[in-house]
């Protein structure tokens, strides 16, 4: 019995995942959104640990500092918010704290870091930044923001990093007590002494110093614990746009219904709607613009869409214990005649779970509203389900099962839909008013 196997068998109580492993997975997925930020959150991550260890703070806080580094951007979706953030000077650059500060805030596991995220591109200026936050909590902010500025510095020079070392120090010690934390900026010059340090942060060599301290190896989460860190991932994803803010909430819940109908066993279940949450995944990959187009896609749009499931398979791939989760989830646009993507595999390639994801997918699909249509009725829904079969692409016996019972899971996929769409109108209503304080504020301040 191969050790993802065993792991789909303690989905009842624990699964050897652990929660440092999940987000180190999550900081690689933010590695494909935008090329610019490629290596960026590890460097962040690594930068802030060696200022927070240089502070003696505790263990538990140092960990915290890393992970907050490792998903600091987990707000920026939009092709503006990044622009701001690779600038030095980073300015209009509140949106994506906000954002992601609200989405953290959903994660039961997580929710703790969320405030330290939210400051994280607050200015020290000279005390006055941090009046009446909270004392560790600033004290994080202000890691990653320096950390933050040092990283986007070392993007913007050649590659040669020890010739330009001198060069990122001077610019960070010129904005002293105004930016930061004079505090930290003396910490920053001290470790900037040791060449290792630099070579460690443009190189692949940190990510076994981070693991080292995170620890992968003493901890796994129960079921439940993994599901609510999952809506991390499922929510940076679906949240991206306003027309698919509850598409993977949905494709679980159909799909852990489905398999119940389908005679699979309570622990398959639990795979099936796992992969349902993580089928997506990919779509971080797809710029926000495509993703929130309110009308059909051109031929090179959907071009860029099909690239999705691609990316799914690979960023699965990179989380051990993952790998039946991965099968499953990213062959649910493969087709049995062998003329689905990305892989284009056939049949005797497609596990049935495989098989039942495709048809959950769509079946979620085309029973959503979407800006260029209003969702399918049932006969509708099933004319396009039985075409599919006939041209053989997806399960006759699953789709018949699924038609056969079609009240019992639209309405199934609508109650566990609604509850992510609530989560979706509240982050979005906290954030345009958090921004409207904010914006006052700067008006304000500036007069």
């Amino acid at each position: 019995m191969g050790r993802a196997e065993r792991q789909m068998k303690e989905f009842g109580e624990y699964i050897n995942i652990t929660l440092e492993e999940l987000i180190f997975a999550f900081s690689n997925v933010l590695n494909l959104v935008d090329t610019r930020l490629y290596d960026h959150h590890k460097q962040v991550a690594y930068i802030a640990y060696e200022i927070a260890k240089e502070l003696n703070l505790p263990e538990k806080e140092i960990k915290e500092v890393i992970m907050v580094g490792l998903i600091h951007d987990i707000g920026a979706f939009k092709q503006e918010e990044i622009d701001n953030i690779i600038n030095f000077e980073d300015e209009n650059v509140e949106n994506h704290s906000i954002g992601g500060y609200l989405l953290l805030n959903t994660i039961n596991s997580l929710s703790h870091m969320a405030e330290a995220l939210r400051w994280h591109h607050r200015r020290w200026e000279y005390g006055k930044g941090f009046k009446g936050i909270n004392t560790q909590t600033a004290m994080i902010s202000q890691i990653i923001y320096l950390a933050d500025r040092v990283s986007i510095l070392i993007e913007t020079i050649p590659k040669n990093i020890l010739s330009k070392s001198e060069e990122i120090l001077n610019t960070i010690e010129y904005e002293k007590d105004s930016k930061f934390n004079p505090e930290l900026v003396d910490i920053f010059k001290k470790i900037s002494n040791k060449p290792s340090f630099w070579i460690n942060i443009v190189t692949q060599y940190k990510e076994p110093i981070l693991k080292n301290v995170l620890n992968f190896k003493n901890s796994k989460v129960t079921y439940e614990e993994f599901m609510d860190i999952s809506k991390l991932f499922i929510y940076s994803i679906d949240f991206r746009s306003r027309y698919t803010a509850a598409h993977s909430i949905g494709v679980a819940a159909v799909a852990e219904r489905l398999s119940k109908l389908c005679g699979m066993s309570e622990n398959d279940c639990k795979m099936m709607k796992i992969a349902g949450y993580f089928h997506d995944i990919g779509k971080l990959v797809i710029p926000v613009e495509i993703l929130d187009k309110p009308s059909r896609l051109t031929k090179d749009e959907y071009d860029v869409i099909k690239q999705h499931t691609y990316y799914t398979y690979h960023i699965l791939d990179n989380i051990k214990g993952m790998e039946k989760i991965r099968d499953i989830a990213a062959y649910h646009h493969e087709t049995l005649d062998g003329k689905g993507y990305p892989f284009g595999i056939n049949k005797h390639m497609l596990s049935n779970k495989s098989r039942l994801m495709a048809v959950a997918d769509i079946f979620t699909a085309l029973t959503e509203k979407r800006p260029y249509r209003e969702s399918m009725k049932k006969d509708e829904v099933a004319n396009i389900l039985m075409n599919m079969v006939n041209k053989n692409k997806i399960e006759k016996n699953i789709v018949e099962i699924a038609i056969d019972n079609y009240e019992e899971l639209y309405e199934y996929n609508k109650t566990n839909q609604s509850e992510a769409i609530k989560d979706f109108y509240s982050i979005q209503n906290r954030f345009d008013s958090d921004l409207k304080i904010i914006n006052g504020f700067v008006v304000t301040s500036s007069t």
